[in-house]
């Protein structure tokens, strides 16, 4: 079954969170949660197991981060990691 993969990221910095998005050229984009302004990390990709996916390259704002990945299915349906995200601290 083909799939879309999507990344999603909420920063926290300062007790404020914000949302973003990688696009599929690897571009962060920010997003304002709606599900129909979510982009695909990767369009058309067969479902596997195990997906290898690229995630951002370059310098992270300090903070906390916390990592969302997720597909949806041809039916539009959205399986994501929402209990389980990845979480990352990044300091000076």
């Amino acid at each position: 079954q083909l799939i879309n993969l999507t990344v999603n990221y909420r920063l926290t910095r300062k007790r404020n969170w914000y949302y973003f998005m990688q696009a599929s050229q690897g571009q962060i984009l920010p997003w304002d949660l709606n599900l129909e302004h979510l982009v695909a990390a990767q369009s058309a990709v067969t479902l596997a197991p195990t997906q290898e996916i690229n995630l951002y390259t370059g310098l992270l704002e300090r903070g906390q981060i916390r990592l969302f990945f997720g597909y949806q299915l041809s039916d539009g349906v959205i399986v994501f990691n929402g209990e389980q995200a990845v979480e990352l601290v990044v300091g000076e």
